[in-house]
C-alpha cells in the first residue's frame, strides 16, 4: 500500500485504488487525519472491497508536491522493526515526529504513543 501511494505521488495521480484490509483502512484513515490524503473511502466492485484513497492537491488545481513523495517504508516483511517506549520517546527527542506506529491499541503517530506509554512496530517514516 505504501509504495502504491509514494508511486502514484510521483507520478501525480490523483487517487489510488486497491483492494481492501482492515489495516489499509486504517491506516488510509490515519494518513487523512494527518493531513497527508484528502480521502479514504472504501467501495464494493462485484465480490472485492476496494479501498480509494485520494491524494491532496497543491497549487492551482494540479499536484505539484506531496510529502507523500518523501515517505520512507521502516518495516517490511522480511525485516520488522519494533520500538519500545523509551526508543520511541528518543525518536521525538532528535525531531523525528512523523511516524506511524502498529501498536496494541491500533495505528497512530509517533507523538500518540509516546503520550499513551506504547511501543510497537515502526510502519513508515513521511517527510
Amino acid at each position: 500500500m505504501l509504495a502504491q501511494l509514494k508511486n502514484a505521488a510521483l507520478a501525480r495521480k490523483s487517487f489510488v485504488e486497491m483492494t481492501s484490509s482492515k489495516f489499509r483502512e486504517r491506516l488510509g484513515h490515519l494518513l487523512v487525519k494527518e493531513s497527508y490524503l484528502k480521502g479514504a473511502h472504501q467501495f464494493k466492485k462485484g465480490n472485492f472491497t476496494y479501498l480509494r484513497l485520494d491524494l491532496p492537491e497543491y497549487g492551482e488545481g494540479r499536484l505539484e508536491w506531496t510529502p507523500l513523495r518523501l515517505m520512507h517504508i521502516i518495516s517490511k516483511p522480511g525485516q520488522r522493526i519494533y520500538l519500545s517506549s523509551a526508543a520511541i520517546a528518543k525518536l521525538i527527542d532528535k525531531g523525528r515526529r512523523k511516524i506511524i506506529i502498529s501498536t496494541s491499541r491500533g495505528l497512530m503517530s509517533v507523538l500518540e504513543a509516546k503520550k499513551r506509554k506504547l511501543g510497537g512496530e515502526a510502519i513508515c517514516e513521511l517527510g
